[in-house]
């Protein structure tokens, strides 16, 4: 008894494609290739155009903070020893004959925070 052998095609898991067709998924792939390069180039013009409207149209004068002068009184032969400026504080070493002093101003606001005054005397010990 010999057994013959039926070859039968499997079946096709896809439609038939007609020629020249790109499978779906390739079809999907070109689509979001399409749409995200128009994004991007929608992006460019909006930078460009953001930048070239800031240039045309530049912030008022009220806008940009006026210049504060803050009067510091030192005393005679006082000399700026170190400046130290950190965010919107400043601080400025002042020596001076008798003694040292520390000031800390708001560059900000033009205003003096604080003053530290520093004795050259030294402090005297309990023996």
């Amino acid at each position: 008894m010999t057994k013959t052998s039926e070859h039968k095609a499997p079946a096709e898991v896809s439609p038939p494609m007609q020629d020249g067709q790109d499978p779906p998924n390739v079809q999907m792939l070109k689509y979001v290739v399409i749409f995200l390069g128009v994004l991007l180039v929608l992006c460019f013009i909006t930078v460009f155009a953001v930048i070239g409207y800031r240039i045309a149209n530049p912030r008022p004068a009220s806008a940009v903070q006026a210049y504060s002068e803050i009067e510091l009184p030192v005393g005679p032969q006082t000399q700026i020893g170190q400046v130290d400026i950190d965010g919107e504080r400043m601080a400025v070493h002042l020596m001076g004959e008798a003694n040292d002093e520390l000031v800390v101003i708001d560059v900000k606001r033009g205003v003096l925070i604080s003053r530290v005054k520093l004795s050259r005397t030294r402090p005297q010990t309990g023996d």
